[in-house]
This record gives C-alpha cells, sequence and structure tokens, in this order.
C-alpha cells in the first residue's frame, strides 16, 4: 500500500507520474486542497484513473 499526500496539483501530477513510473498498484491519494474550483477538478479527474476517490 502507498500513501501519498498531495496540497497542490502539481503535487498530484508528480505522484500520478512516480504511479505510472513504478506501476504502483496499491495506492491512495488525499489531496489536501484550498478551494474546490475548476482547476483543482480537473487534476483530481485526471488521477482518478489510477486511484479510487470519495469527496
Amino acid at each position: 500500500m502507498f500513501l501519498f499526500i498531495c496540497m497542490t496539483n502539481l503535487q498530484l501530477l508528480i505522484a500520478r507520474s512516480i504511479i505510472e513510473k513504478e506501476q504502483l498498484k496499491s495506492v491512495d491519494v488525499l489531496f489536501i486542497g484550498d478551494v474546490d474550483n475548476v482547476k483543482n477538478q480537473y487534476y483530481l479527474k485526471k488521477s482518478n484513473h489510477y486511484v479510487g476517490t470519495q469527496a
């Protein structure tokens, strides 16, 4: 089990890159965004392919 804790969109992209490169299977991502806006939603949706999501 791997846990990525992200507070920015850049950290989400870096986590996604690591997940792809290392071919990690069991991954949790905790995103603590400061606001709920379109940009944050976009990057969260891009990460949905790799991890399960809960709102």
